[in-house]
């Protein structure tokens, strides 16, 4: 191999180890998830603000909500979820005092009940279709439809 190859070669390593270790810690979400769908799959739906937010092991968030109204999964005054720390891992970011409605799921593992940026979860000044969904749910007739394009 002449040292022009080797130093090919070289750069090739290093740019396929650079985007193998980019491509281990990329958070990829499909798709944007409607109301509906969130409604539908998620065990845990509520509205909350942070009180607290702590480091725990496996580089996740402890995060405390205040509970200001539970639309599935959850009772009482106060609820904690874990999430991932960001940076690739689709930890959502929360900040604290702030108010989000938050769409979450139990871990049958464990019984925590987690979230991501991959679910609906948002702020809740961000949250005017799903406060405008869970309005009209006591309301909605029974069935469902289905729409959609094949090609």
């Amino acid at each position: 191999m002449t040292m022009r190859n080797k130093t090919y070669f070289i750069a090739a390593v290093i740019a396929w180890w650079s985007w193998i270790s980019f491509a281990a810690y990329a958070c990829i979400c499909f798709h944007r998830i409607p109301v509906c769908e969130a409604y539908n799959s998620s065990s845990v739906i509520f509205i909350g603000e942070v009180s607290e937010i702590t480091a725990i092991e496996n580089r996740e968030l402890r995060v405390r909500f205040m509970l200001q109204r539970s639309y599935r999964g959850v009772e009482g005054t106060e609820v904690e979820v874990v999430t991932g720390m960001g940076g690739g891992d689709c930890g959502y970011q929360f900040i604290k005092g702030t108010t989000y409605f938050v769409y979450a799921y139990r871990n049958l593992r464990d019984n925590r009940i987690q979230t991501s940026t991959c679910t609906r979860t948002r702020t809740l000044t961000d949250a005017g279709e799903d406060l405008a969904f869970f309005r009209e749910l006591p309301n909605a007739a029974p069935g469902a439809g289905i729409q959609g394009s094949v090609w």
